[in-house]
């Protein structure tokens, strides 16, 4: 026996799927461990099992047959126990092939009904369907296309697990035979496979979902008669039919569902049944007017079931005809519209409030089709591009032809550059209405793509923000009005400060200096004089001691301000304030002086740019561990350009010159201040372990000697 048919010896069913959650293994056995032992029915179990599960060991001892995993050359056979495997969206072919579609993901978009829609497809009444516990709706439109196709669908009832929203969808969407405690499914499904008629085996071709030799088991009346039962039966909508005294001549399954027996509807008209009289007036005229015209009619009216609960239903009733013409039967269908009605309350409730959001925002939408380049705007859309509703056809050349002509081509790129790279659209442009008034927009939106990746839509929204622009814009002067403000300050500061050290070089210089100096003199005449030769070595320590002071009374000074500098100007004052650090840190220093001996330069730029060099010679000894330094300055072309190059250690000198709550950088910042003060750039470039630069550029003019 080939594969394509061995799956259909099972019986008058081809086939049990059971659907469980990720925590339905004990569910699962449950019904697996009710089944009799000689169950024929090829088994597929769907549910969304970890790689390392150990399900298949479990499942196997409640069967005679191994169980095994789903692979691509799987079939059906009967007594046969399938696992989909995880991370996988598994379908069934009608020859009993497997088509497996790993996710790339991991995890495949609603398995249940994928896998249930291929049975509903394959093989409708020859498939019997369980959906135990889950967590959410996957399952149930696959369960209700099943239903629909013929198949029997048993559900378990949600009071029975802590997982009741799958059996509850399913129950919601009509897709249900049977909805039973978990102890009764696997009971009631041997009950099911054993009980209909078994049909002859015939091979089926591969491909097709039925054998051509399956017309002739239709061929008789009482075959069609029982047909049309199990299609009518597989309706979640009502269906019945009407005599001429207004009496109910059929119901199907779904009426019963809703009313309870047959017995309690058959032969009963509307005011045996107790509809209300107003709503019983009302459909017995519907009636008659169908018996008397033969036309169909179609209506909508509010019932309080039976269980209490009140719902709207529509219906459409129409004429069953004699052979004479007249009308002989009235049949209906009846459907249950009270979550539709709901979903469009919300819906128009969800609009309302989505335009008030966009009326109180003052948001403009727009929604573009690219297949079609059809485009929807919003009333504001309109308005704030300066049209009226309808005086042109929306569109992307419309909208194009009002964004101002210097702003096109980028808002153009940011398009096509958001739909080429897949990300969101952001774009700020100007909008120029026919009254000449400016105004800037901001827009976002997102494309949305097909399964082969095209574009094929793009939604959005559009708001004004020139107030924004306009108070940014103020903000920006204000912030540049400030700060050129506070450098104003800053030099004026350093202006006041280097005459005040020149000051208190001048008072020591020639104050404290030249009293020392005759402290000097004193204590050199005193040597000469006494006799005592202890006497002789004390006062030669004291000079010694003097002179100390003086050697450190000439540095504080030479450190306040350099007479080079004062004197002979920037280049002779560098190189005399270089030397002396040079000497008191060890560090050997290159210097190079090119272009400063054109004339002196302004007393502004001599004092910032040796405040900059005496500063980071002073981080050099304070940070830098550095055994070399490069120093340069040159003049040329109207620029003053300096360097300062240590081998040190190093720092990280991202954001080295912005302020940061707990860093100090002061000594930094006050050089950049310096230089951006008097209009010129100053960076440093500095990684740890590879030493430090800083770079300078000023600038500058001649100063008369």
């Amino acid at each position: 026996m080939n594969a394509q048919t061995t799956h259909r010896d099972a019986g008058a069913f081809d086939l049990l799927v059971l659907c469980a959650s990720l925590q339905g293994e004990a569910a699962v056995l449950d019904v697996l461990r009710a089944l009799p032992r000689d169950f024929a029915l090829p088994i597929v179990v769907m549910q969304p099992l970890d790689p390392g599960s150990r399900a298949l060991q479990a499942y196997g001892a409640c069967r005679p047959r191994p169980v095994e995993w789903v692979t691509a050359s799987s079939t059906l056979a009967p007594g046969r126990l399938l696992v989909c495997p995880p991370g996988s969206a598994v379908e069934l072919r009608p020859d009993g092939r497997f088509v497996l579609a790993p996710d790339e993901e991991g995890a495949p978009e609603r398995p249940l009904d994928r896998l249930l829609e291929s049975v509903a497809r394959g093989f409708g009444p020859l498939a019997i369907a369980v959906l135990l516990g889950g967590p959410d709706h996957d399952g149930a439109n696959g369960a209700r296309r099943l239903h629909q196709a013929g198949g029997r669908v048993l559900v378990q009832d949600p009071a029975t697990t802590t997982q009741p929203d799958l059996p509850s969808a399913a129950i919601a969407a009509g897709a249900t035979d049977q909805v039973l405690p978990l102890s009764d499914i696997g009971h009631v499904v041997g009950e099911i496979a054993a009980g209909r008629p078994r049909p002859e085996s015939r091979p089926r071709p591969a491909g097709s979902t039925r054998s051509v030799g399956g017309l002739a088991a239709i061929a008789s009346p009482a075959a069609r008669s029982r047909l049309l039962e199990a299609m009518l039966g597989s309706i979640p909508d009502f269906v019945y039919a009407f005599d001429r005294e207004h009496r109910f001549v059929y119901v199907n399954q779904a009426m019963q569902d809703l009313f309870g027996p047959q017995a309690r509807l058959l032969g009963h008209t509307f005011t045996d049944l107790r509809y209300p009289a107003e709503l019983a007036r009302r459909l017995d005229a519907h009636l008659d007017a169908i018996f008397d015209t033969g036309r169909t009619i179609e209506d909508e009216v509010f019932f309080i079931n039976p269980a209490g609960s009140g719902a709207y239903f529509d219906f459409v009733w129409g004429p069953v005809l004699a052979e004479d013409g007249s009308v002989e039967l009235v049949v209906g269908v009846s459907r249950d519209t009270t979550q539709r009605r709901q979903l469009e309350q919300q819906l128009r409730e969800n609009a309302r409030r989505l335009r008030l959001a966009l009326d109180v925002g003052e948001l403009a939408t727009w929604d573009w089709d690219l297949r079609t380049g059809q485009v929807l705007w919003s009333r504001e859309h309109y308005r704030m591009q300066g049209y009226r509703v309808g005086e042109v056809e929306p569109g992307y050349e419309a909208w194009l032809a009002r964004v101002h002509p210097q702003d096109r081509e980028a808002a153009v790129a940011a398009v096509r550059e958001a739909r080429a790279q897949r990300r969101p659209y952001r774009h700020e442009f100007r909008i120029l209405p026919p009254d000449g008034q400016l105004r800037w927009f901001s827009a976002k939106g997102h494309f949305y793509y097909d399964d082969q990746g095209e574009a094929v839509r793009m939604i959005g929204v559009m708001r004004d923000v020139t107030e924004q622009r306009h108070a940014s814009e103020l903000l920006a002067q204000r912030v540049a009005e400030r700060t050129a403000a506070l450098r104003q300050l800053l030099i004026h500061l350093e202006s006041v400060q280097d005459e005040e050290r020149r000051r208190i070089a001048r008072e020591l210089h020639d104050g404290l200096g030249q009293y020392l100096s005759s402290v000097a003199l004193a204590l050199s005449a005193l040597r000469q004089s006494p006799d005592d030769v202890a006497a002789r070595e004390r006062l030669h320590r004291l000079q010694g001691l003097i002179q100390e002071l003086d050697r450190e009374l000439d540095r504080i000074v030479f450190i306040l301000r350099p007479t080079a500098l004062e004197d002979c100007g920037l280049g002779e004052g560098v190189s005399a304030y270089v030397q002396t650090w040079s000497e008191l840190t060890g560090v050997s220093t290159d210097l190079e002086l090119h272009g400063l001996d054109h004339g002196r330069l302004t007393p502004s730029v001599e004092t910032a740019t040796f405040r900059v060099v005496q500063e980071a010679l002073n981080n050099v000894a304070k940070y830098a561990s550095a055994s070399r330094v490069s120093l340069s300055l040159e003049r040329r072309r109207g620029l003053l350009v300096g360097s300062i190059e240590d081998d040190g250690v190093g720092f990280d000198a991202t954001d080295a010159t912005t302020p940061v709550a707990g860093r100090s950088n002061w000594g930094l910042l006050g050089m950049q201040e310096r230089i951006e003060a008097l209009g010129g750039t100053f960076a440093i470039d500095s990684q740890p372990g590879q030493g430090t630069t800083v770079l300078w550029r000023l600038p500058v003019a001649s100063e008369k000697a």
